[in-house]
């Protein structure tokens, strides 16, 4: 049996054996009353273990189905949140995990994010570790349903409308032909090291990737020669040298804005920073129609998104990329601005 002991500070303390179980716990109160409620709630718990009358979902917490799906095998490496959401929901237990508190959940943690990025980096986590619980028979299944995503027009662009802007974009220049040449993420440009590029200039690697899946682009004659001089550190940089800000929810501050000026100037239509890698995408479906090509190319782990760019990759436009001299492969050292 339980009982209660007073300490010389005037804490009791609940110990005693119950049902083969060992219990040594503060009871955190100097009040003799609330102590005997907490010590009758822990032989209630412990009659209920020892009975099996304790729901299953109420056993175990989600950091416990997180771990247990690490053991046997799952790679958190996948998802770029994982910390995050493990810290939000580790102590929850299984029972209490609902829709409605999964959507509260997802909006407190990614306040700013588009559905879509929510979908990947919350929702697609839960689910597969509540998944596993389930099979391990932790908790009951649970059918998590990802958030409504609005589809939208591919937002791409012409040669034609790239250059215009290239013309006038004087030192954000080395930066959009970095990414209208090798279809990288913002996030992927901006976090790369001069250390992920290769010693002649010709190829670069993506360790850090939306999908955590490291790619290596190898750079095109005119990307190539926009490279801005080797130093150390970030490789692309804001006009007075320093790196481009970044916010604790990963997203990267200031290129769209300087982007929308810079088409204000040269009165175009704006230029979203994503939409070059829809080009990039378009532009290279044109020049070479294979999609499980384009797809291993653009660090995506589907065919759904590159079937996309098959309506807009006509016969016409592969030869105006080519016009443009783009996606054209040599050795050109000697005129590359490296040092």
């Amino acid at each position: 049996m339980l009982k209660l002991e007073q300490r010389p500070s005037g804490i009791y303390r609940i110990r005693g054996t119950l049902h083969g179980v060992s219990v040594n716990k503060s009871a955190r109160t100097r009040s003799r009353a609330e102590a005997e409620q907490i010590k009758k709630a822990w032989e209630k718990k412990i009659f209920a273990e020892a009975h099996d009358l304790i729901p299953k979902e109420q056993r175990y917490t989600f950091a416990e189905a997180a771990e247990s799906w690490l053991k046997s095998g799952g790679n958190a490496t996948l998802y770029f949140y994982f910390e995050r959401v493990l810290a939000a929901l580790g102590p929850v237990s299984l029972g209490d995990i609902t829709r409605g508190f999964l959507n509260q959940e997802a909006k407190r943690l990614f306040p700013t994010q588009k559905n879509s990025t929510i979908n990947r980096g919350f929702f697609a986590l839960v689910s597969v570790i509540l998944t596993h619980a389930a099979e391990e028979r932790m908790t009951s299944p649970m059918k998590i349903k990802p958030l409504k995503v609005k589809k939208k027009p591919l937002d791409w662009h012409t040669p034609e409308k790239i250059e215009a802007l290239l013309s006038e974009a004087e030192h954000l220049e080395p930066l959009l032909t970095f990414l209208i040449g090798t279809g990288a993420r913002t996030s992927e440009a901006m976090r790369l090291e001069w250390s992920e590029v290769s010693q002649d200039g010709r190829r670069v690697t993506f360790w850090n990737t939306k999908a955590n899946r490291p790619r290596s682009v190898d750079l095109c004659n005119r990307t190539a020669r926009m490279m801005p001089p080797r130093t150390i550190g970030r490789v692309f940089r804001r006009e007075d040298g320093r790196p481009w800000s970044e916010s604790d929810d990963q997203r990267f501050y200031g290129f769209g804005q300087k982007l929308l000026r810079l088409c204000r100037r040269k009165d175009m239509q704006p230029v979203k920073p994503h939409s070059l890698r829809h080009s990039w995408a378009s532009w290279n479906y044109a020049l070479d129609p294979d999609p499980l090509r384009l797809m291993i190319k653009g660090g995506w782990s589907s065919l759904k998104m590159v079937e996309n760019y098959a309506h807009v990759a006509t016969p016409d436009l592969a030869k105006r990329v080519r016009d443009h001299g783009w996606f054209e492969f040599g050795k050109e050292t000697h005129n590359l601005k490296y040092k």
